[in-house]
């Protein structure tokens, strides 16, 4: 793994270094037909994800790259139904149908430990006050966000339907990040008023449109930008380390103080110190798409239609179905958080053929090998991940003392 991103960087400081391509494309499959949807799909070789997949359940892994095709065939039965409304934006109403129900869902299972956890908030026991700290920090967290939009004179309603399906949509996506291993992530409800826009902009005021548009970068923009589930997993290694928990969080709270505060510093010096042309293609754009996307919502707003009631109302049924066959007969092999992960979004366009590796692998480990052999393999996996982990810090340090053209993105 090492020896395989060396070569990539190295290219930075001494082009003569052959080029290792991590990306192609399966080119041009069909020349015409509803199959073009399957022509120039990304076939890119990143280890670390095959790595993370050996590591998955097996119908994780599996229903990640499963769905993934399932996307493509729903593309080519709409088009040869000769539908209107574009793909993206049924697909990402069928995720965000999909995205409520799991929240609903995640919340009807966890209810009587969200009482226990208030009781004792409420009373005193074990860890009373963490679990003090966590509804405190839920409601000056909300609270506050509310109390800006409103100071900004944003519609109280549309506050409180944006940052509560911001709640809804964290828990769904913590569950994709550390569930299902896509460490890098990205989903229909990361950036809540762009879905708003597109298809309530119709029932809202242009003036609702524009704030929200500032608040929204409060939002959930992608996996890098989304701290719960890093949270959640930070609270896995404490509880193994045996670190208690309300200790934990206030150091937690206290590094994203510190983070916000170099951040805020730091990166406006670099942008105006280095101008905007030194930033990655992301960045540069951003701003300008940000005030482009909104003059085209506030010139055409969206609304709902049959077609976009279908896509919410199919993929929360899809959604309850997969999570309902789950829960009642162990061979179902399809698990609700792939069909959320792979139905929309660029990270698994990426990483779709190394998930199929990593879960072919696993698969036939465990047919040939047994689970000691599936055991066995588990610190190569393991090393596989760490080894992306190394190479990519070595190669920041290096490019920040010694600049050099960025060759590794991600």
């Amino acid at each position: 793994m090492v020896v395989f991103y060396l070569f990539v960087g190295l290219r930075s400081y001494y082009p003569a270094v052959p080029e290792v391509k991590l990306a192609k494309t399966t080119g041009l499959l069909f020349p015409s037909g509803p199959a073009r949807t399957f022509n120039n799909m990304l076939v890119e070789v990143r280890p670390e994800m095959s790595g993370i997949t050996y590591l998955l359940t097996t119908e994780v892994g599996f229903s990640l790259w499963f769905f993934f095709f399932f996307r493509h065939f729903e593309i080519m039965a709409r088009t040869m139904l000769g539908v209107l409304t574009p793909h993206s934006t049924f697909l990402n109403l069928q995720v965000g149908g999909g995205y409520l129900v799991l929240a609903v869902l995640v919340l009807w299972g966890a209810r009587r430990h969200l009482r226990e956890c208030w009781r004792t908030a409420l009373h005193g026991g074990e860890e009373a006050a963490f679990y003090r700290a966590c509804f405190v920090g839920i409601a000056t967290g909300l609270g506050g966000i509310y109390a800006w939009c409103a100071r900004a004179d944003v519609s109280p309603h549309w506050v409180f339907i944006q940052f509560v399906l911001f709640a809804l949509a964290s828990l769904v996506a913590s569950r994709v990040i550390c569930e299902a291993g896509m460490f890098l992530y990205s989903s229909p409800l990361f950036g809540l008023s762009n879905l708003a826009f597109d298809n309530f902009g119709k029932y809202m005021a242009k003036r609702d449109m524009v704030l929200l548009t500032a608040a929204s970068w409060v939002d959930l923009r992608n996996s890098s930008a989304m701290a719960m589930p890093f949270f959640m997993q930070a609270f896995k290694a404490g509880r193994s380390a045996k670190i208690p928990r309300l200790t934990l969080a206030l150091f937690m709270m206290g590094c994203v103080v510190v983070s916000v505060l170099v951040c805020h510093a730091v990166v406006p010096w670099t942008i105006y110190t280095s101008g905007i042309g030194k930033l990655a293609p992301w960045p540069q754009g951003s701003g300008l798409g940000t005030v482009n996307r909104l003059v085209g919502y506030l010139n055409n707003p969206g609304g709902m239609d049959r077609e976009k009631w279908f896509g919410l109302i199919s993929g929360g049924t899809l959604a309850w179905g997969l999570t309902l066959m789950r829960t009642r007969f162990l061979w179902w092999p399809f698990h609700p958080l792939g069909f959320v992960a792979s139905l929309f979004g660029w990270p698994i366009d990426r990483y779709w053929f190394c998930i199929f590796l990593g879960w072919i692998a696993k698969v036939l480990t465990l047919k040939f090998g047994g689970h000691a052999a599936y055991r066995a393999g588990r610190p190569l996996a393991f090393g596989v991940v760490l080894g992306l982990s190394f190479v990519m810090t070595v190669w920041m340090i290096l490019h920040y003392l010694w600049p050099a053209q960025a060759l590794i993105y991600d």
